[in-house]
């Protein structure tokens, strides 16, 4: 199917699923609309076009799904242009990567398979990521209400990205790259390791960060707590480095910053040990009301 830029946009209805789903590939540089009624799926197969202006709407039936997927010898494909609509979308294809450069707006993504890459923002009720499957975020802007990673969620280079709420399993990850955000606007314990030289942030009044079994941040990346969030050492917390304006009980223990440069300027609690290791500079201009012990193993630690 070939569907070009100035083309009349091509409608899609029940009648033409069995056609849609046996073609080996969907070319689209112009407009899609999928009208479709009730609960069933209609599968994609080698979705690709070279347009940004590219649309495919997927309509207002929640009860469809929208399989991006691949068939023959085929590993990847690109399209450069939006899908969007209340119809929720799965990505299948094991070894596929499949990389859309506009937006994608759906009610539910699922990544059940193979890699999908987003250039564009993701809107959507309810993201999951599978075990093994990658969901890459490369552009800014991305609302998630309900963020579950299994697998590996990875944000681009000054991607940013907030979910409402996160879960995350055992064997998951977090790749930040540089300049990069993940906001999560309520409490989280998590479970994935985190890596990468971004930010992982946890924001608003008594939204509590916690590592559960499993759960890390690399020595390059920062948390940050923003807006009345906090977080309670249990024992040794190593971070890249701390930023935000929330609030840290130290509880005894030892929070460690390695290499990420940083500045927080909330408030600590309690006493215990701050340890600075690495090559980041970390500054603190909070009141500094806390029993603390200052250990400079490596790096710079800024006092203001």
């Amino acid at each position: 199917l070939v569907q070009n830029a100035g083309d009349a946009p091509l409608t899609l209805q029940d009648g033409n699923k069995d056609i849609v789903e046996a073609l080996a590939g969907i070319h689209n540089n112009g407009v899609i609309n999928i009208d479709m009624t009730g609960t069933q799926e209609l599968h994609l197969n080698n979705l690709e076009g070279a347009l940004s202006t590219a649309m495919i709407n997927t309509g207002t039936n929640t009860g469809l799904t929208v399989v991006l997927t691949n068939t023959g010898d085929i590993t990847d494909s690109t399209y450069q242009g939006s899908i969007e609509g209340d119809a929720a979308i799965r990505k299948e294809g094991a070894g596929y990567a499949m990389n859309i450069g506009g937006n994608v707006r759906t009610s539910y993504l699922d990544v059940a398979e193979g890699a999908l890459s987003i250039g564009g923002k993701l809107t959507t009720a309810h993201a999951a990521v599978a075990q093994d499957a990658v969901l890459n975020l490369t552009g800014k802007g991305s609302s998630i209400e309900a963020l579950d990673v299994n697998g590996l969620l990875a944000l681009g280079e000054n991607a940013a990205a907030a979910a409402n709420s996160l879960a995350t399993g055992a064997g998951s990850s977090i790749g930040l790259g540089k300049g990069s955000e993940l906001t999560v606007l309520s409490s989280t314990a998590l479970a994935a390791t985190v890596t990468g030289n971004g930010t992982f942030t946890v924001s608003g009044n008594g939204s509590v960060f916690s590592l559960a079994a499993g759960g890390s941040i690399s020595n390059d990346t920062t948390l940050a707590l923003r807006d009345g969030a906090s977080t309670t050492v249990d024992g040794t917390l190593s971070l890249g480095g701390l930023a935000g304006d929330g609030t840290v009980n130290l509880n005894g223990g030892t929070l460690e910053l390695n290499n990420a440069t940083a500045l927080f300027s909330g408030d600590f609690q309690g006493a215990g040990t701050i340890r600075k290791n690495g090559t980041g500079t970390q500054t603190f201009t909070g009141p500094g009301s806390a029993d603390v012990n200052l250990s400079i193993n490596g790096g710079t630690l800024v006092l203001k």
